[in-house]
């Protein structure tokens, strides 16, 4: 073949060879396809030694015909099934033997030559219909080859790796490019990580078409991925892009169940990366360096280098005038080595890029090159070097630049998309319901035209930025309202106003006098930053429906206004409606810069309030400190002074619609929970050492009152009720009163849902006023009763005892006591000989009068604190009795 080379040197290359080599005997399959592949390699070599640039067509050979010869086996035979063996080898060829300069195109000439009409008499060389068969697939092969690209078809599946997809069974390989048109049956689906370079070269869409990739997108050095059209590209994994990606109107969009991140990567050399000798020049001042003009800011990430010797050197860049910017003080070993800079380049000319030593070179210097300027990327030139313009010749850089998207969508399930580089969207950005954006640190994102956050039933979009967000166009923020019930809501923008909510009822608080007033005319009356509203959707006039901020996203820490009004006495005293005022989620922990405030946040859920102390304590199911964007929430001044910070620190994305499962308190505490039409309300009492039997301002929580459908269960202590009530560390025999109230009567139940860390000898008692009866919580956790709405709110106590003697024969010793009321005394009558206590509590749980009974059989105490109710108890080692009795 070399021979005829010398004299006839082609274009394009016809190749189908391989048949009489697989026809040995005495070897094994492996060894005769080994040796045969090996010998298919050299004809490339040979070929590409005498043209350079030529095309080569490879084809995977025709089969032969099975026959006996002289009732043994033939060789043809052995042949036959040695030829699939070789056609799979043949695929490997494109990049076993890769040149971007001499394509190799796989052609198949096996697939549907059939051996029976398409071979002459001796079943291996090819008849006339053969030959003519064989023929039209090199021809439609060549007309590919002239094209450059292999065209995508879709003729039978999405499957890009599918033969049949592609124009005359051609599928693409490395060296070739592709073509996607805008019709096919299906669209391409790359499953694993699509590198063009190496899977293909580039690729460029036109019309509608559409492209997908189960993995990382790679935009290879050299290699562009064109859109020609409103075409979409959807990625799974990461995006990496060499600086190729020609917009057009396309839609990328982001897909799947993983994290993304999108990076755009240069990197250029400018020749040699050896230095031969001479190639050091003379030293100056300033030690070496090269000339950068920057036409839009950019990171150069690293420099290859070449020293002599190893030690260390200081890199920098600095500007024209020598003003060092940003320097880096590393080692570098002796010979070529790549040096990490991660420098950020600002825009201008004739900066300088260099190395304060005179050992040490980024460049290699040559009088024979002539002077050029070598692009990095689009964001900038090396442009010469210390030695002039006409002298100079440099290594390779690495740098992070913009990059560019037309339509950009994150389409993520509870995933985030984020960037390690500046981005410019030349049309719009979407981020869809329960999908995460994220802006790396530092960066800029440059949107063209409209930013949009989606939301639905499902769960709204989230965006974190770390960096700067500029939109020319209009920035939309979704939230998804249920009707016929309240919300506690807050604008995760600035600029909105209550129009938002038009046809939606929308209130504030008001904390002086603990009311709400409603938000109606103007509307054009702004909805401020941080704070919390009201809202509520009726059917008649929006249903379930979807309302959308308009303004400027909210970034940087915050501070809401809060207010404390000393001279009022009602209940909500110092409590503020807040709001998250970030489109993204907030996680509330002791992190948090606060005065003077409450530990608690307090959220509205469906009829029910639940809370995170920051501590890490919970309340009501609310087991973490998630704070969801768009969210309001309540909080507690402790005085005028009070202040808070929401820090931009704590966003995130929350993978949870809500709420997710935490550990408890290591305090001594219990927890009583009750659950009616769907809604479940609770208590907490824990004992912790730096809290007191009266209001601790940090630690306790008071109670929210949930709507007439849910239970409303609460504890009783200084004139309050409390949904988490913190006490003292010292808990036995410490009597806690506790409250109930519902909308209904009806059979209903109280559980002990958590009851830990108290020593093995204590006891949890309820005690159930109306009734009397006592159960013992540790032991039997659930207690069921009947209620009427008209019932007395303070139903029960609870006992925290490491005994209780007497229990089981309460009743036939509570015949035997008597306590009564008359006027404004208190009689208790006892057996004879009957010694033990009496405690006298008001309706708020406080103590107003105790006295101990020895051996008298009755005993009258005078109440002074006015017409109430009271609660009276005797207790003596044997039982217990309480009565509510009346004092006029």
């Amino acid at each position: 073949m070399s021979a005829w080379l010398q004299t006839y040197v082609p274009d394009i290359a016809l190749v189908h060879l391989g048949h009489n080599d697989l026809k040995e005997y005495g070897s094994t399959h492996t060894t005769v396809i080994n040796r045969t592949y090996n010998r298919l390699r050299q004809v490339v070599d040979t070929l590409r030694q005498y043209h350079p640039n030529i095309i080569i067509l490879f084809a995977k050979i025709i089969p032969t015909r099975y026959y006996y010869y002289n009732g043994t086996d033939s060789l043809y035979n052995v042949q036959n099934i040695r030829i699939p063996m070789l056609n799979d080898r043949i695929e490997n060829l494109p990049a076993d033997r890769y040149d971007p300069n001499s394509p190799i195109w796989i052609v198949d000439q096996y697939t549907g030559f059939d051996t029976i009409t398409d071979l002459v008499i001796d079943g291996i060389h090819p008849n006339e219909l053969g030959e003519e068969k064989m023929a039209q697939i090199f021809f439609d092969a060549i007309k590919m080859s002239l094209l450059g690209a292999g065209i995508w078809t879709g003729a039978t599946s999405d499957d890009w790796n599918t033969k049949s997809n592609w124009s005359l069974n051609l599928k693409p390989t490395r060296g070739i490019s592709v073509i996607i048109p805008p019709i096919a049956n299906y669209w391409p689906q790359y499953s694993g990580s699509l590198e063009l370079g190496v899977v293909c070269n580039s690729i460029t869409m036109t019309g509608n078409s559409e492209l997908s990739v189960i993995g990382d997108l790679i935009i290879g050095q050299n290699q562009t991925l064109s859109s020609n059209g409103l075409n979409v590209i959807n990625v799974e994994g990461d995006w990496i892009n060499h600086v190729t990606f020609n917009t057009g109107s396309s839609n990328v969009n982001f897909i799947g169940t993983s994290n993304s991140e999108i990076s755009a990567v240069g990197s250029m050399g400018g020749g040699q990366v050896t230095i031969t000798s001479g190639g050091y020049s003379s030293d100056t001042s300033e030690g070496r360096y090269v000339n950068i003009a920057c036409y839009e800011p950019f990171m150069l990430i690293s420099a290859k280098v070449k020293a002599d010797g190893g030690k260390n050197r200081n890199f920098y860049w600095a500007f024209s005038d020598g003003t060092v910017q940003e320097q880096v003080n590393v080692y570098v070993p002796d010979g070529e080595s790549r040096v990490t800079l991660n420098f950020d380049i600002t825009t201008g000319v004739d900066h300088r890029l260099g190395v304060s030593t005179h050992d040490c070179d980024l460049y290699y210097s040559t009088n024979s090159i002539p002077p050029e300027d070598f692009q990095i990327g689009n964001v900038g030139a090396v442009t010469g070097s210390y030695l002039g313009e006409n002298n100079y010749y440099y290594y390779d850089l690495e740098f992070l630049c913009p990059e560019s998207f037309y339509d950009l969508t994150v389409s993520k399930s509870n995933k985030s998309l984020s960037t390690n580089c500046d981005l410019n969207v030349l049309g719009n950005l979407t981020i869809k319901s329960e999908s995460f954006f994220t802006n790396g640190e530092d960066n800029t994102i440059d949107v063209t035209g409209d930013v949009l956050l989606e939301a639905d039933a499902t769960g709204m979009a989230s965006y974190l930025d770390n960096g700067t967000t500029n939109v020319n166009g209009t920035t939309s923020v979704q939230q998804y309202i249920t009707s016929e019930r309240w919300h506690y809501v807050s604008p995760p923008v600035s600029g909105a106003t209550i129009n938002t909510y038009y046809d939606i009822y929308l209130k504030k608080w008001n904390e002086p006098d603990s009311t709400w007033t409603y938000l109606v005319e103007p509307v054009t009356i702004p909805m401020n930053v941080t704070q919390g509203y009201g809202v509520w959707a009726t059917d008649m006039y929006t249903g379930t429906t979807t309302v959308t901020y308009t303004g400027t996203l909210n970034t940087g820490d915050k501070s809401p206004t809060l207010s404390y009004t000393p001279a009022v006495t009602h209940l909500s005293k110092g409590f503020n409606l807040i709001g998250n005022p970030y489109p993204c989620a907030l996680d509330w922990n002791s992190n948090w810069s606060m005065t003077d405030m409450s530990g608690w946040m307090v959220v509205y859920d469906n009829g029910v309030y639940r809370g995170q102390h920051t501590d890490g304590t919970d309340y009501n199911g609310k087991t973490d400190g998630i704070i969801p964007s768009t969210q309001g929430w309540w909080v507690r001044a402790l005085n005028a002074g009070a202040s808070l910070t929401i820090p931009a620190s704590e966003r995130l994305h929350n993978t949870q619609t809500f709420y997710k499962d935490t550990d408890d308190t290591n305090y001594p505490m219990v927890r009583l929970e009750s659950e009616i039409n769907g809604h479940t309300d609770e208590a907490a009492v824990i004992f912790h050492p730096e809290c007191t039997p009266g209001f601790d301002w940090y630690y306790d929580l008071s109670k929210f009152n949930n709507i007439d459908e849910a239970p409303n269960l609460y504890t009783i202590a200084a004139g309050d009720n409390y949904a988490v009530n913190f006490y003292e560390e010292e808990y036995l025999d410490v009597v806690i009163p506790v409250g109930f109230r519902t909308g209904e009567e009806g059979l209903y139940s109280v559980t002990a849902s958590n009851i830990s860390n108290f020593n093995e000898e204590t006891s949890v008692y309820l005690e159930d006023i109306k009734t009397g009866t006592v159960t013992n919580l540790t032991e039997t956790p659930k207690y069921e009763f009947t209620y009427d709405p008209l019932d007395d709110e303070y139903r029960f106590n609870l006992h925290f005892k490491e005994s209780w003697y007497g229990i089981e024969d309460q009743d036939q010793y509570a015949g035997n006591i008597n306590i009564y009321s008359a006027k404004d005394f208190v009689y208790i009558v006892t057996p004879e000989m009957e010694s033990g206590d009496v405690y006298i509590f008001d309706v708020l749980g406080q103590e107003i009068e105790s006295k101990r009974i020895s051996e008298s059989n009755l005993t009258k105490i005078r109440i002074t604190s006015g017409i109430a109710y009271y609660l009276v108890k005797f207790q003596s080692d044997k039982f217990l009795v309480t009565k509510k009795v009346f004092i006029r």
